[in-house]
């Protein structure tokens, strides 16, 4: 493993962020990886949009956001969104266009497999 991603998407007060540092922690103390753990949320206490990613490398990670996300948790409304965002890029952009990793997650929420 070179470099892996990891995002955690729902709504907030589900436990998302602090399962993105459990995460990050997990990878840092006991496999010796390097780990940083990003977060975003909307200004309610509960129930607005949230998101945490995690990327793990065995070596220095020098972007700490997300470009190709390898793993995905997401509730079923964080789904319904991504379905709605995928639907507008694909009416506004070719599928050529998208990175490879658009595609799969795409294909996976049409019901196609990959």
């Amino acid at each position: 493993m070179s470099r892996y991603e990891l995002r955690f998407s729902g709504a907030g007060g589900q436990g998302l962020i602090t399962a993105g540092i459990i995460m990050a922690k997990a990878a840092s103390i006991y496999e010796g990886k390097q780990a940083v753990q990003s977060q975003s949320y909307g200004p309610e206490a509960r129930g607005g949009a949230s998101k945490s990613e995690v990327i793990i490398s065995d070596g220095p990670i020098d972007y700490p956001k997300a470009t190709a996300v390898d793993a995905l948790l997401a509730d079923m409304e964080a789904l319904e969104e991504h379905r709605e965002r995928t639907a507008a890029i694909r009416a506004g952009r070719r599928a050529a266009e998208l990175p490879p990793h658009d595609k799969r997650v795409i294909n996976h929420i049409d019901g196609n497999p990959y």
